[in-house]
């Protein structure tokens, strides 16, 4: 069963290093909503792409959904959109 984990406000530059982290939640499969995220810049992109890799060393699979427009164009900038596109809304 996947655990879905609902992310709220901002993840940016100002807050990504006080976030809890992600990876010492799941212990199996989840997946972040982010239908609530008002505010993600690249330090937040590179957050959700770190957890979901530490994340994937430990067998772990994570998907995303609720992605914005905003996090979309962030992603294809860096060539990430295959991670997020079937997130959308």
């Amino acid at each position: 069963m996947t655990q879905i984990i609902k992310l709220h406000g901002d993840i940016d530059i100002n807050n990504v290093a006080n976030r809890q982290d992600i990876t010492d939640i799941p212990d199996s499969d989840c997946c972040l909503d982010l239908s609530d995220v008002s505010r993600i810049d690249s330090a937040g992109l590179a957050y959700l792409i770190e957890c979901r890799q530490n994340l994937q060393q430990q067998g772990v699979n994570m998907s995303f959904r609720g992605a914005s427009e905003a996090l979309l164009k962030l992603a294809k900038l860096y060539d990430l959109t295959d991670i997020f596109i079937s997130s959308k809304g």
